[in-house]
């Protein structure tokens, strides 16, 4: 009776450990199967929360929650860190201007634009909004043609800004098409901004005005706020403000 009870448990043992394997090894094959993620890089900044691409130097610039500023290679090696930092600030987004390589932080605590010079040197600090409970200012990119920059209200409400240094906000546009609005890129090949959203693990590719042409799932993602897009709108970095990665995505169909 005791060996048909022990057989019995181990039968069941065998069964549950089988089923859990196996859940494990599809929910693995999904996510290889969904996920458009090429490479992934841990990266020597703590919750990376801004990201940008500077042209002349073929590099990236990504901000950290911390109040701190680094340049790092494609594959998320630290080249150097600005000297610019802001304890006890939170900066949510960066820019570049392609131009003079002026460097643009949003710091979401005082809901400021700051400009730095190429050497990460304080030039000056815009004013754009009011203070929002941490919900406000979250992204941010640059578009030298028009001279403008366009920055995210992350929610509450979602807002697109158009900016400028000369004129403050030119316009605000109200966004409903995501639950937030957490990083922001502009692509001047297209004309196009993409806006990504941390809570629906989403990617989207928008007009000038916010809205959005097409989307992307970004399956098994956590945590994802800075975004660059390449000039073919092929290739995707994003930075994962929870996990501290760099992601390298495949935006091909």
């Amino acid at each position: 009776m005791l060996f048909h009870k022990y057989l019995f448990i181990s039968t069941y043992k065998s069964k549950v450990i089988s089923i859990v394997g196996l859940f494990i090894l599809l929910t693995f094959l999904l996510f290889v199967f969904l996920s458009r993620v090429e490479e992934s890089y841990l990266l020597a900044v703590e919750e990376p929360s801004g990201l940008s691409y500077s042209p002349n130097r073929q590099s990236l610039y990504v901000t950290s929650d911390e109040g701190s500023i680094y340049q790092i290679s494609l594959s998320g090696k630290i080249i150097r860190q600005l000297p610019y930092t802001a304890k006890h600030y939170d900066f949510e987004g960066i820019t570049i201007n392609p131009n003079n390589s002026n460097i643009y932080v949003i710091n979401e605590t005082t809901d400021e634009l700051i400009e730095l010079d190429l050497h990460g040197v304080l030039k000056n600090k815009y004013k754009v909004s009011e203070h929002m409970d941490n919900m406000g200012l979250e992204g941010v990119a640059y578009d030298a043609q028009r001279d403008v920059f366009y920055l995210l209200n992350e929610m509450q409400p979602g807002k697109l800004i158009v900016y400028s240094l000369k004129h403050g906000v030119k316009k605000q546009i109200e966004l409903n098409f995501a639950t937030d609005y957490s990083g922001i890129y502009f692509n001047q090949n297209t004309d196009k901004l993409w806006i990504i959203s941390e809570e629906d693990n989403k990617l989207f590719k928008c007009t000038l005005d916010g809205f959005p042409e097409k989307e992307y799932y970004l399956y098994g993602l956590h945590g994802i706020e800075g975004i660059v897009i390449n000039e073919t709108e092929s290739i995707a970095y994003v930075v994962s403000d929870s996990e501290d990665k760099l992601y390298k995505i495949n935006l091909s169909d």
